[in-house]
């Protein structure tokens, strides 16, 4: 115990720097949670209190890992306290991942760890709950990629990140048949346990996932552009020292990979209807290998990266304070209080759900607001920092179903026809074997 305990000293006495930056980079995660409450993040706990806890709602479209490791921590602490100490274990095992990543392609941890946590990703980080975690995967994922391991990197990062199936690609530079078919199936048995848990509830094993498909690509009415400037935020001060590596012109293995992972990166976003900024997250890894590598090139790196840390200090610090993405749980706590468990349907519902009424989305594509009333939903409309209630109605119950349910009940939408690279032919003509 002792030589482990000298050793940590030891580590973080050579480190100084990095620890301190890792500390000053979760505090400010710590920090903006304290702030409010984030759509995103509050659905996950409240998926953790359903699955665990008897909750009041539940959204399927959400991958299970961060719901899942809350409900284990909400065991122990309180819903808002197991977020804290999730921050913090994602903010640990980032900092490893990072470590093992420099280690792995003979980087100073120092240099990558500093571009790849600039102000944007700080920011976005644990803002919604799943960038940071999902991010640490890949990390891992890279970083064990000529082991079969990889595979199983690859999997927690889907069960982060339903995106993260992109990744798989990547074993192509394994450059080894028996190696990328090994990744694989470590891949497939660390997501079966999802599989399973979605065709017991849900009925079909891609459930969660069509759900998320349906909602948030193919019935988004909505396209917004490519933004170049999103590239340079999300990739913070790296681009010069990344150019000046470029200039070497004498790239290795290395090199192509994260090239690689840059084009994935980017085209998902182009292939994206709505192309929020923070879902180029990771390319904060192939931008800050690439700085941390140019880094090397000037005469002084040491005095530039200082520069740069300083620079991150203050536009991270300055973000936390004028960019808040957060709501001020007031309103809907007084909301909550009025309406009490009574089932709803409103235009904020993770927030009132959150507040402890099991609120469903207000989706007058489905159902008209009279509709809602003479079901017996309460309908609870925020705006303008108020709410209005209306309904008389009370029925107690948790709001569970899936987007495709409510689509299917009016337009026979299924499952399989929701399902990217696949379509219902395969499905039926196996049910018609089986029959």
């Amino acid at each position: 115990m002792r030589d482990f305990l000298d050793g940590f000293v030891s580590f973080l006495g050579d480190r100084r720097l990095l620890v301190g930056y890792f500390v000053f980079c979760s505090f400010l995660m710590l920090w903006q949670h304290s702030m409010g409450w984030a759509w995103d993040f509050s659905v996950y706990s409240l998926n953790a209190e359903y699955l665990f806890h008897d909750g009041v709602y539940m959204e399927w479209k959400r991958p299970p890992l961060l719901s899942s490791i809350l409900g284990v921590l909400q065991y122990v602490f309180s819903v808002r306290g197991a977020e804290y100490v999730f921050i913090v274990l994602n903010s640990v095992l980032f900092f490893f991942a990072s470590l093992r990543f420099s280690e792995s392609f003979d980087l100073d941890a120092l240099y990558f760890y500093v571009f790849v946590m600039s102000p944007f990703v700080v920011f976005y980080s644990v803002l919604q709950g799943t960038e940071l975690l999902f991010l640490s995967f890949v990390v891992l994922m890279v970083s064990d990629l000529d082991s079969p391991l990889s595979g199983f990197w690859l999997g927690l990062a889907f069960l982060s990140r339903y995106t993260a199936a992109l990744y798989a690609l990547l074993f192509i530079f394994q450059k080894d048949l028996w190696k990328m078919v090994k990744s694989g199936l470590l891949t497939g048995l660390t997501v079966l346990p999802w599989l399973v848990a979605s065709y017991l509830f849900l009925g079909h094993p891609f459930a969660s996932v069509a759900d998320s498909y349906a909602l948030d690509v193919v019935e988004r009415g909505l396209v917004t552009p490519f933004k170049w400037s999103d590239v340079l935020l999300m990739t913070g001060f790296t681009l010069p020292f990344a150019l000046n590596y470029f200039k070497e012109k004498s790239f290795v293995f290395s090199d192509f990979l994260m090239g690689a992972v840059s084009v994935l990166v980017t085209l998902r976003q182009f292939g994206t209807q709505v192309k929020v900024r923070r879902y180029l997250f990771d390319l904060s890894l192939p931008a800050a290998f690439f700085a941390a590598k140019g880094l090397n090139s000037f005469d002084n790196p040491k005095k530039l990266l200082y520069i740069v840390m300083a620079l991150s200090v203050v536009g991270s610090s300055f973000l936390m304070v004028a960019a808040s993405d957060l709501d001020s749980p007031g309103v809907y706590e007084d909301a909550a209080s009025e309406v009490g468990e009574c089932k709803s349907v409103s235009n904020k519902w993770p927030m009132l759900s959150y507040a402890g009424t099991p609120t469903g989305p207000l989706e007058t594509q489905f159902n008209s607001t009279e509709d809602y009333i003479e079901s017996g939903y309460k309908v609870v409309v925020f705006e303008n920092n108020s709410y209005t209630v209306r309904g008389s109605g009370c029925i107690r119950e948790a709001f569970d179903s899936t987007y495709l349910d409510r689509l299917g009940s009016v337009y026979g939408a299924r499952v399989c026809g929701y399902l990217p690279v696949y379509n219902c032919g395969l499905e039926d003509s196996l049910r018609g074997v089986l029959k």
